[in-house]
């Protein structure tokens, strides 16, 4: 695997990179033990992505050798709202999720939701941009900020075991696909979903941890097998 980093700066018109966050240098030094003369590729936020060699590494400071324009799109537009399910299992979705070509990730508040906060966290966006140093996708993925239930858009797909069997070719752009709590969903909720013309999907008769299953969808979605 290359030795890739994301970093939250444009690198586009940047001959030469100081690193000066101190957990990227500690990956440098500690994980990828570069030396004067090694190589490593930087992600901007810019989407641009660049070949740097070390020269002073008591500076951290980086000489470009080649730079270019990622442009690898996902085929298919996907909005996952995602309920606030246990932190590290969130944290995990938004993480593979991402590398899975997901567009955005919309956390989602619901009745039994086991925690919940109304606000976007700085940690969410870097797990998101970090997928960046594993996939080649030319977009940076979205976090939005948490809705309720009542705010959902028309005519989502939701994700229970009891629903029909999910169609991925028949389906039309954008694709919302919403995830609930480990709970499951309230009487209250599922009539709002009746009223938004939303659709109960499932992956058949197998059952999947949430987490395994939404892998499982975006997989199908995204990497469809020909």
């Amino acid at each position: 695997m290359k030795r890739k980093i994301f970093l939250e700066t444009e690198i586009q018109n940047k001959e030469f990179l100081e690193i000066e966050d101190k957990k990227i240098q500690h990956r440098i030094k500690k994980v990828y033990k570069l030396k004067p003369g090694d190589t490593i590729f930087f992600v901007g936020n810019d989407l641009y992505e660049g070949i740097y060699v070390l020269i002073d590494p008591s500076t951290w400071k980086f000489k470009r050798v080649e730079c270019y324009k990622r442009s690898l799109l996902p085929p298919r537009e996907v909005n996952l709202f995602l309920s606030f399910i246990r932190k590290n299992n969130f944290e995990l979705i938004l993480e593979k999720a991402s590398e899975l070509g997901v567009k955005r990730v919309i956390p989602l508040i619901t009745e039994r939701s086991s925690w919940s906060t109304t606000e976007v966290s700085k940690r969410w966006e870097k797990i998101l941009h970090s997928s960046l140093e594993v996939s080649e996708w030319g977009y940076l993925p979205e976090i939005g900020t948490p809705i309720k239930v009542k705010d959902l858009p028309q005519n989502c797909f939701i994700l229970e075991k009891d629903g029909e069997v999910l169609d991925v070719k028949n389906i039309k752009d954008p694709i919302n696909i919403v995830v609930g709590p480990e709970g499951g969903f309230s009487d209250k909720e599922k009539k709002i979903f009746e009223e938004k013309d939303c659709k109960i999907i499932s992956l058949g008769k197998i059952t999947l941890k949430t987490e395994t299953a939404i892998f499982v969808i975006l997989s199908l979605l995204n990497f469809p097998l020909k």
